[in-house]
C-alpha cells in the first residue's frame, strides 16, 4: 500500500516555510511555481528554488531567441513582431532574467535551506516585478502569429 502525504499538512507547512523565508505571496507563488506538487523526500529548499528557476529559465530562452533568432524559424518570425522600443525592452529584461538564473547557481555553489529560499524569494520579487511585460510580450507573440502572412525564410532548404 502506498502512503499518500496528507495535502493539507503539507501545503500548510509549505506555506509557512515560504512564508518564513519571505516569498511574497507564499499561496499564489506555490499555484504559479507548482510548489505543492513537490515530491515527498525530497530536498524542498532545492526544490523550490529549481522550480523559480526553471521558470525564469524558460523565458529568459524566449527572450534570447528573440534577440537572436539564429536559424529558428519561429524565432526568425517572431522577432520581426516587435519595434527597436520593445527589442530595448526584452534586452533589458533578457538580462534581468539571465542574473536571476545565475543567482540560482550561487545559491545551488552554497546548497544550504536559507541559500536555496533566500535565492526563490528575491527571485519571485524579481520575477513578479516583470510579469506585466512578460505578458506584453507574450500577448504580441499570440497577435503576430495570427496577423503574419507570410513566413520570413519559409522556403529554408526547398528555395
Amino acid at each position: 500500500m502506498v502512503d499518500e502525504k496528507d495535502d493539507g499538512a503539507w501545503r500548510k507547512e509549505l506555506l509557512a516555510l515560504l512564508k518564513k523565508a519571505g516569498v511574497p505571496d507564499p499561496e499564489k507563488t506555490a499555484e504559479e511555481f507548482d510548489l505543492y506538487d513537490i515530491d515527498e523526500g525530497v530536498r524542498v529548499s532545492r526544490e523550490v528554488a529549481k522550480r523559480v528557476r526553471d521558470r525564469v529559465d524558460a523565458y529568459a530562452k524566449l527572450f534570447e531567441d528573440l534577440l537572436q533568432p539564429d536559424a529558428n524559424l519561429a524565432a526568425m518570425n517572431e522577432c520581426s513582431f516587435f519595434n527597436d522600443e520593445a527589442h530595448d525592452a526584452i534586452a533589458k529584461t533578457y538580462r534581468d532574467l539571465m542574473a536571476i538564473v545565475r543567482k540560482y547557481a550561487v545559491a545551488d555553489l552554497q546548497a544550504t535551506d536559507d541559500a536555496y529560499l533566500g535565492f526563490a524569494a528575491a527571485a519571485v520579487k524579481d520575477w513578479n516585478g516583470h510579469k506585466k511585460f512578460l505578458d506584453f510580450v507574450a500577448k504580441r507573440l499570440v497577435e503576430g502569429w495570427s496577423e503574419i502572412q507570410t513566413l520570413h525564410g519559409e522556403k529554408g532548404y526547398f528555395g
